[in-house]
């Protein structure tokens, strides 16, 4: 049963220790809080260190004032247009009175402009175009309306490239509906309207017409979704040829292909560890043409890999891969 702590100006509620610390709330009651999914605060503590500061090993994750006024940081930040990374950077270099009072829920509402002009995280107000496309974004996906959804995306797209777009306006406005998308059908929408940019025919580009292709697919056990066609949208968008397989069984089907089209670059995606076969470097390492090879996504991570394997962790990652071998 939640309490409230005596001497709490804004009445929070939460557990208030004996000694008279200030109250806790747990991750549920956080997640509700700020508008986002429990599962999103776990992925920022994991991910950005962003989690309670006096959290013990083996006990639930209870967040005190200064804790909830950093994931408050984190969240504007991110509707205001900054990267994941950056925000949580900011968030965590934010020197926040310990027994600061914390500010009221924020769900999904929309920022003033001032609200981080001093020391906002980079790009978040030297930028302006991201913060109202990420409003925007922010707007339609929670109206469902897919309509709006398709037009802010292709407008994202179009002024920023499919890259900038990415980083600094539709994953920042996941990260802000959560990563569990079963606690949001906006997520959902977002995903498909996402894929279905993607999937529209770009502007012509300079790709030469004999030049053999970057070759995507991802593991067997797998589909690429949303990852493989960033990364081969950018690669299309900077005048690169490619061919997208999306997942390849046999692997056989895989070495064929490579025979055939002599890609300069195989990047094979795999989001988890347990179907990250080396199998696919082993052999591909084996081809006559010797590709550059990318073990694209989280799942290779731990995975241990040929040396000449390069890893990326995202599209950008795997057009500087690529373009390390294709100037």
């Amino acid at each position: 049963m939640w309490r409230v702590a005596r001497g709490s100006e804004r009445g929070i509620p939460g557990t208030a220790s004996e000694n008279g610390e200030p109250p806790t709330l747990p991750v549920a009651a956080v997640a509700r809080r700020l508008g986002v999914a429990p599962a999103t605060l776990r992925t920022w503590d994991r991910r950005y260190g962003l989690g309670p500061r006096e959290h013990a090993s083996g006990r639930h994750r209870r967040y005190g004032p200064a804790d909830i006024a950093r994931l408050e940081v984190m969240r504007k930040a991110l509707l205001r247009g900054a990267s994941s990374a950056d925000a949580a950077r900011y968030a965590l270099a934010s020197e926040l009175p310990a027994a600061e009072p914390v500010a009221s829920g924020l769900g999904t509402s929309d920022l003033g402009p001032g609200e981080l002009d001093a020391g906002s995280p980079r790009g978040a107000s030297a930028r302006p175009g991201f913060a109202r496309a990420v409003k925007g974004l922010c707007r339609a996906t929670r109206a469902l309306d897919s309509l709006a959804l398709r037009e802010q995306l292709d407008l994202a797209i179009a002024e920023h490239g499919v890259l900038d777009a990415w980083e600094r306006v539709i994953e920042p406005v996941f990260d802000a509906f959560g990563d569990d998308t079963d606690a949001s059908a906006g997520a959902y929408l977002l995903a498909e309207c996402v894929l279905a940019a993607l999937l529209r025919p770009m502007p012509a580009v300079s790709a030469s017409p004999t030049a053999p292709p970057v070759l995507l697919c991802s593991v067997a056990a797998e589909q690429g979704g949303l990852p493989m066609y960033l990364a081969d949208a950018a690669l299309r968008g900077v005048g690169l040829s490619t061919r997208l397989l999306g997942a390849v069984r046999p692997i056989s089907a895989l070495l064929a292909a490579a025979e055939r089209l002599a890609p300069p670059v195989i990047a094979v995606w795999a989001r988890h560890s347990r179907s990250a076969e080396p199998e696919y470097f082993q052999r591909l390492g084996r081809l006559c043409a010797a590709p550059r090879l990318v073990a694209y996504g989280p799942g290779w991570q731990l995975v241990p890999l040929p040396a000449a394997v390069h890893r990326a962790a995202s599209p950008r990652e795997v057009l500087d891969r690529v373009h390390a071998r294709i100037p």
